[in-house]
């Protein structure tokens, strides 16, 4: 016989330790196990899944599991949206590429909640320099939404 799932608080608490320690694989198989357990339709899951990605130094698996959960799993506008702005972010300060960020950012941010504070026009332009690339003018048409 097969032992009972654990609540999604102890999957929370595991995760969350995981994330707190560094280790990112911990992560990793505790947001697995979260969302096969029937969590992968609240955000949080999704967000350790991202976070165990990135701590591993695997941004482009972290681009993956955001493709996962807006995909197929998350049915909220506001969970979607703040799972594009996710992406955003990686595709901007991960793979230093903030042209294709837009394509992401400008749709999610006005579906964000309050509490998710969004890069600014001048983070954009300056990240845009120091990498080499020009956007300008996709930081205008950013700025016009």
């Amino acid at each position: 016989m097969s032992e009972p799932l654990p609540p999604a608080a102890a999957y929370r608490e595991q995760a969350m330790a995981s994330l707190h320690a560094g280790d990112g694989l911990g992560a990793y198989r505790w947001a697995k196990g979260w969302i096969g357990a029937g969590g992968g339709l609240h955000i949080d899951p999704w967000l350790v899944y991202v976070a165990s990605d990135l701590l591993r130094g695997q941004p482009r698996n972290a681009i993956h599991a955001v493709d996962l959960a807006i995909g197929g799993w998350l049915p909220g506008r506001q969970d979607r949206a703040v799972m594009l702005y996710v992406r955003g972010i990686i595709v901007f300060r991960r793979l230093d590429d903030p042209r294709t960020a837009l394509r992401d950012l400008e749709p999610a941010r006005s579906h964000l909640p309050g509490w998710l504070a969004p890069l600014t026009d001048s983070e954009i332009e300056d990240r845009s320099r120091s990498i080499g690339t020009n956007v300008r003018r996709a930081v205008k048409t950013l700025a016009a939404i």
